[in-house]
């Protein structure tokens, strides 16, 4: 596999560690880092200042009117929204496709999607003019005997909303252990071993360990694979259930997905460019990351075009005089401005991207990027604004313009989504670090020692196990395929207690140790399960026995108007059951372990490879299984009594 190769020929497991590591520890562009905080910091502090206003003047200051009750707020909830969809769907998709590509870019694209949700999530709670009661919105009992209206697109997209950024900062936060951990024991100044040591909760790379993060992992991935549907599938049955022209159709579900997922790899483009030159991160976002990033943009600007093609057509078809005017005011009208420029900004800038040579050239990448963030923006605004400023009583019929105010605010969401980036960049790993590694080691043919009768078992001793005070022993390899071996040896040799720590998970431990992991899915599945009982009954109660209250002609019993909040809490549910009983079942957070007090251990998150002979195995005798590791072939780096 060396010719498919990933990352350049001569990259180390170390010097991954080193480079993304590095950048926290040493901070190799301080100068450049302090313009970006101080640049970042001033545009968000026009955020609190425009927040003040807010609610010194009140929600007047908005310029909403009648008809035009949705204005920038509404549009850049939107906005901000798509842009948090591709960081999930780079993360949680590609890793279900075995994708290794990703592991270079999901971290700050994960970390982009907690951002630009909390962006997102700011405008509905401003708008409220009580924000400190935004937890009416939420099915909770009170005194007062209101209940949300669960069958409102407006509270679907509470839970949607709130559901996603839970499971996305889960999912960010799972994949981010070994890697503090592996920053961890790299660090020598007591605030970043003191601040790491807690974030990484103790984790030390065992093997079993491994095998539960994974399945968490990847249980979290499936989990948050259809919230990237749900999401703005319900951003968009805000629109399309209401009987405004332009926007009552069914193709906006999928319309609002895909032109999320095109904003959202637009701006992870702009990123990585900018990342990869900042930081010179030239062997770990190679020119085939960028190629690749740049495919999935053309891919998926094309099933955008499509959407924009048959939004036209349906509304054309349907003879309906409002629909038809509508188009008019897009095409020809007083939003044509707007309509045709997020159509060049979107579609003509792309299509350079049909050869390789454009795709692999960082500029040429970042403008068009550029042009596509700022055109599915001014799509946003043509959407909206469109179908409302003509309503069906003339009467009604009124412009919009926003205010100061609104751009201020606006402007202010986009500096504490660069202030938080530039925080993110400075005091957490980047790069998936251990993820990294794993795809080394997977593209490296593994050194095959040729076939070798089984060891014969250590001969028992008359000596009674000398365990007192001792946890284990311990020895070091270089390489994971020698651990394998010295492990596969040691089960031979009649040892029934020992553990493996590694860098990055190895499959063939898994056979080795005889590791499974049944209690987790089985868990998650349970808190799913009572999730979704519990969300339904919930749901039935409040709306047909405790408060009947008939929406839209339905039946009090239409039972599938709970399916989307009955999913979100079943999805939340789950997701916090797989962290929770991922870390319980590793008795994590564990801030102390007699292996840290080996010097040589931090090798364990860097480039070693260790297996520890356990003094609780019943046949424990310390010098047999001193005498048992120095002897194995190929000899371990070094050989070592463990402390309990």
């Amino acid at each position: 596999m060396p010719g498919n190769s990933i990352y350049p020929r001569g990259t180390t497991y170390r010097g991954v560690g080193d480079r993304v590591a590095g950048i926290l520890l040493d901070v190799p562009t301080r100068r450049r880092w302090w313009i970006a905080f101080l640049v970042s910091g001033a545009l968000f502090l026009v955020l609190p200042s425009m927040i003040v206003h807010l609610f010194v003047e009140g929600v007047g200051v908005w310029g909403v009117n009648i008809p035009v009750n949705w204005g920038l707020a509404i549009v850049n909830v939107v906005w901000w929204i798509g842009i948090g969809h591709a960081g999930t769907f780079i993360s949680a998709m590609l890793l279900l496709l075995g994708q290794e590509w990703r592991n270079s870019l999901n971290r700050f694209a994960e970390a982009m999607t907690i951002f630009a949700v909390i962006c997102a999530a700011m405008y509905p709670i401003l708008h409220l003019g009580r924000p400190q009661f935004f937890y009416w919105m939420l099915p909770y009992p009170t005194p007062f005997q209101v209940w949300p209206q669960f069958r409102s697109p407006l509270f679907w997209d509470v839970m949607a909303i709130s559901t996603y950024f839970t499971v996305s900062l889960l999912f960010w936060y799972v994949g981010l252990i070994p890697d503090l951990a592996s920053v961890r024991d790299k660090a020598k100044s007591r605030f970043w071993r003191v601040f790491l040591g807690l974030a990484a909760l103790g984790w030390r790379g065992s093997a079993m360990h491994w095998v539960r993060w994974r399945r968490a992992y990847v249980i979290l991935a499936a989990l948050a694979m259809p919230l990237v549907v749900s999401v703005h599938s319900g951003v968009s049955l805000l629109f399309a259930a209401g009987p405004v022209p332009g926007w009552h159709t069914t193709i906006y579900p999928p319309y609002f997905v895909m032109g999320a997922l095109f904003s959202g790899f637009a701006v992870v483009g702009m990123i990585a460019v900018v990342l990869r030159a900042w930081f010179k991160l030239y062997d770990l976002v190679t020119p085939r990351h960028l190629d690749l990033l740049a495919k999935f943009m053309l891919a998926i600007g094309l099933m955008t075009l499509y959407g924009y093609l048959f939004e036209a057509l349906t509304a054309w078809y349907s003879g309906h005089e409002f629909e038809v005017d509508t188009l008019h005011d897009r095409l020809f009208g007083p939003f044509a401005t707007i309509y045709w420029g997020a159509v060049l900004l979107n579609f003509a800038p792309i299509q350079l991207l049909w050869r390789r040579r454009w795709r692999t050239r960082p500029v040429v990448l970042f403008l068009v990027c550029l042009s596509v963030t700022v055109g599915m923006w001014l799509e946003r605004y043509m959407l909206i604004i469109s179908g409302l400023f003509r309503d069906y009583l003339p009467s009604s019929w009124d412009t919009y313009s926003a205010p100061w105010t609104e751009w201020l605010l606006f402007l202010g969401t986009i500096g504490f989504f660069l202030f938080a980036f530039v925080l993110f960049i400075r005091f957490l790993p980047m790069v998936a670090i251990s993820e990294v590694k794993e795809v080394l080691f997977e593209e490296r043919p593994a050194r095959r020692p040729a076939p070798e009768p089984a060891p014969r078992a250590a001969e028992p001793t008359n000596r009674e196990p000398a365990r007192d005070g001792l946890y284990g022993v311990l020895a070091c390899y270089d390489r994971a395929d020698d651990l394998v071996l010295a492990a596969r040896r040691a089960v031979a040799g009649g040892f029934t207690r020992l553990d493996c720590h590694t860098p990055f998970p190895v499959d063939d431990l898994t056979e080795v140790l005889r590791l499974r992991e049944r209690r987790l899915p089985w868990m998650v599945a349970g808190a799913g399960a009572f999730g979704l009982v519990f969300a339904l009954g919930l749901l039935w109660y409040i709306d047909v026995a405790y408060l009947p209250t008939p929406v839209g002609g339905l039946p009090l019993a239409a039972w599938t108007a709970y399916g989307l909040p009955a999913f979100e809490f079943t999805v939340l549910l789950a997701a916090l059951t797989a962290v929770i009983g991922m870390l319980a079942l590793n008795r994590l957070p564990r801030l102390h372990h007699p292996l840290f007090e080996v010097e040589e251990f931090d090798r364990a998150t860097q480039d070693g490879f260790f297996l520890v002979l356990l003094a609780d195995d019943p046949q424990f005798d310390p010098a047999r299984a001193r005498d048992f590791l120095e002897q194995l072939d190929p000899a371990p780096a070094l050989v070592r009594e463990v402390p309990a």
